[in-house]
């Protein structure tokens, strides 16, 4: 998310004793593990064949009863309900503490931010006739959203006079752009599909 580009920066500075490379490398590793998560689920549930309706919730979750067993719908609906409260978490809390930081607020009121933007998080899925679209629909536009914030921290890493000693490698600096345009080429293919 574009936010948690902030957050991460944010974190880094306020721990005083910056350690740039274990930041760098706490990044690289959850990002990795949790890209391995994704392949191995989509590696376990390849054969459920293309009679899966995977729109539908109920369908998919009896799907993966060869998996699961008689467990599977209650399993998956734990997995739905961790993940959205998961996910509400982190991008409402990471999203707070930027808008605070950026508005100069005291740190203590990010939680009042948290709220201003939780409740309606959880009020919109309630009252939306379709949520699977709308959540698809928003990942894509979010990719397009992570494009301003990818340029900037980008370009900040790599000015010397901001960053000092820490400016980022001729390496780094390929590894970032290239990520950064992957990803948003990847929304264009996105777009492309869902139109």
């Amino acid at each position: 998310m574009p936010f948690m580009l902030f957050y991460q920066a944010s974190a880094t500075a306020e721990k005083g004793s910056v350690r740039l490379w274990a930041m760098r490398t706490e990044t690289l590793v959850g990002a990795v593990a949790s890209e391995i998560g994704m392949i191995v689920i989509a590696a376990a549930t390849a054969g459920l064949g293309s009679s899966v309706n995977f729109a539908d919730p109920k369908t998919l979750a009896s799907a993966l009863s060869s998996i699961a067993g008689s467990y599977a719908p209650y399993l998956f609906a734990v997995g739905l309900v961790a993940a959205a409260f998961l996910a509400l978490v982190v991008i409402s809390l990471a999203s707070s503490w930027a808008i605070v930081e950026g508005m100069g607020w005291e740190k203590g009121s990010f939680f009042w931010v948290y709220l201003a933007e939780s409740i309606p998080a959880v009020a919109i899925p309630i009252f939306y006739s379709d949520p699977l679209s709308l959540v698809l629909n928003l990942m894509v536009a979010f990719v397009f959203v992570l494009a301003g914030p990818g340029i900037l921290m980008g370009m900040l890493a790599s000015n010397r006079r901001i960053m000092g000693s820490l400016v980022s490698n001729a390496s780094w600096k390929v590894a970032y752009w290239v990520s950064l345009a992957l990803v948003l080429s990847l929304g264009v293919v996105a777009v492309a599909v869902l139109i």
